[in-house]
Formats: structure tokens, sequence, C-alpha cells
């Protein structure tokens, strides 16, 4: 949904996921947007990769799976001159401190969910995908944010509502 909502504001949008059926996944539902692409690739393959540079790095719920220092070292890498690094991500809780936002996000995620989705009147995901395991994020807030600031500096890293936060890092033109 990600590729296809990016192919209206940029000309050449590439999505990549390590898993095949999620990869897969995606290239069905983009197979008839102009422009973009999705394929089975890891991030490291990515980085490693002869490519243009690009205008946006984008992660969602992605991050907490990959590692944190190598990523965010690849990225500067991966951007043209001015293009920008955007994470929505995942982190595990660090202190007590975060438990009220954590309680409230649990209050009012499911609400907001039905809001936005009263009913679904079509599957959101393959079969396959929707087995698919999930990975409990390892490192805090804090860790995200101070690998961040290091490694990019300028990164903008704040904490959000429903267990997430977000990154965002603009190379310098």
């Amino acid at each position: 949904m990600l590729l296809d909502k990016l192919a209206a504001s940029f000309s050449t949008v590439l999505g990549i996921d390590a898993d095949e059926a999620m990869a897969r996944e995606a290239a069905d539902r983009v197979d008839n947007v102009p422009g973009a692409t999705a394929r089975r690739m890891t991030f490291a393959e990515l980085a490693a990769s002869e490519h243009p540079a690009v205008d946006l790095v984008t992660m969602v719920a992605v991050l907490h799976h990959l590692d944190l220092d190598e990523v965010l070292t690849a990225v500067p890498g991966l951007l043209a001159p001015g293009g920008r690094f955007l994470v929505v991500g995942l982190t595990r809780l660090e202190s007590a401190r975060e438990l009220p936002l954590d309680l409230l996000s649990s209050v009012i995620n499911p609400a907001v969910g039905l809001a936005k989705h009263p009913r679904r009147t079509t599957p959101l995901l393959s079969r396959d995908v929707a087995r698919m395991p999930m990975k409990d994020p390892t490192t805090t807030f804090t860790q995200v944010a101070d690998t961040a600031r290091r490694l990019l500096p300028g990164a903008v890293v704040r904490r959000r509502l429903f267990f997430r936060y977000t990154l965002r890092w603009d190379r310098p033109a």
C-alpha cells in the first residue's frame, strides 16, 4: 500500500522485502501501478548494489528487524544530496516513564483501527503472508535516538502514539 501511495509522488518507487512471500504480495499489489516495483531483496543487498542515489528511503515497522548501526551507516550512501530518510519504527519499553503513553495507546489503538476500518471487504494479506511471524523490537527509544544522532547528525527522532517513533534525516544538499 505504501508503494502505491508513493508512486503518486515519485516517478519510480522500489519496495524490497527479504521474505519471498511478502515481496510477492507487494509485487502483486503494484502490478498495475506505473513506476512501482517490488522484489525480494535484503536491505544489505540494496546497500551493496550499484544503483543511482534516491530522493527517499522509508521504512514502516521494519528497522527493528535489521541491524540499526548497519542501516544508519548505509543510508547516506543511498540518498541523493537533499534526499530524505523517514522511519516509522517500533521500540521496546524502556522505563516506567514510557508506560502512560503505552497505556493510552493500548486504549485508543483499537478505537482508531475500528474507525478507519469499520469492516473489512477484502483480505488485507494473502494467507501465506498473514501467517508470517513478527519480531518484537529489542532496541529502546533512547538507543535508536542516540544511534541516529551519532550516525546521522541532525536526525530528528520523536516518540509517537501507538507504540511508535519517527525518525527523519535529510542528507545535506
